[in-house]
């Protein structure tokens, strides 16, 4: 029941966002939205970032499991990019916000989770050491972010296909190439 609390209030504060401006929004107007009070909403979340965080790490982690069992991280990218696309106005209004700081931490985040799997998948066996190993998975990790953050800053406006596939071709899925240069 509580996930289901939770997820009527992200729903319903997504909705007024696309209403209304961010800063307008209340923590009533979320409530009453879902008919319940404002204790019920303070049980789940500390605050609006604290709902917006959860909302969006829930999305993140759906697209991640799928497409861990795909075994394709570009896979999810595309997946994550897509469901950005089709809920732009409320993406668009979160990270041009006060709560920008915290969208691009849990893009990174999520990016972090992805490519932390794929490398050490791909190292198994290696004789690598783990500072190398952190160091190809930030490099991915901050490039992705970064790539990211910029076409979130441009508003979107080249296709999210096209941004995916030249991700796609630059990195592929040749994450041997970068762990063999630390091999000892």
């Amino acid at each position: 029941m509580a996930q289901s609390t939770k997820e009527k209030l992200f729903q319903s504060f997504k909705s007024l966002v696309e209403e209304k401006p961010l800063g307008k929004i209340t923590i009533s107007d979320i409530t009453e939205r879902v008919g319940v009070n404002r204790h019920t909403f303070y049980y789940h979340f500390k605050d609006e970032r604290d709902l917006m965080e959860w909302g969006i790490k829930q999305c993140l982690e759906r697209t991640r499991i799928e497409a861990v069992k795909g075994g394709m991280w570009i896979d999810s990218m595309d997946m994550v990019l897509e469901k950005t696309e089709i809920e732009r106005k409320f993406i668009l209004t979160l990270f041009h916000s006060h709560l920008k700081e915290e969208f691009c931490s849990i893009i990174c985040g999520w990016s972090f989770s992805i490519f932390d799997r794929i490398i050490r998948e791909k190292s198994k066996g290696q004789p690598i050491k783990e500072q190398d190993l952190q160091f190809v998975i930030k490099i991915l990790t901050y490039g992705l972010t970064g790539i990211v953050v910029d076409w979130l800053e441009g508003g979107m406006m080249e296709s999210h296909k096209k941004l995916c596939e030249q991700v796609r071709v630059f990195i592929g899925d040749s994450f041997e190439g970068a762990i063999q240069k630390f091999v000892k």
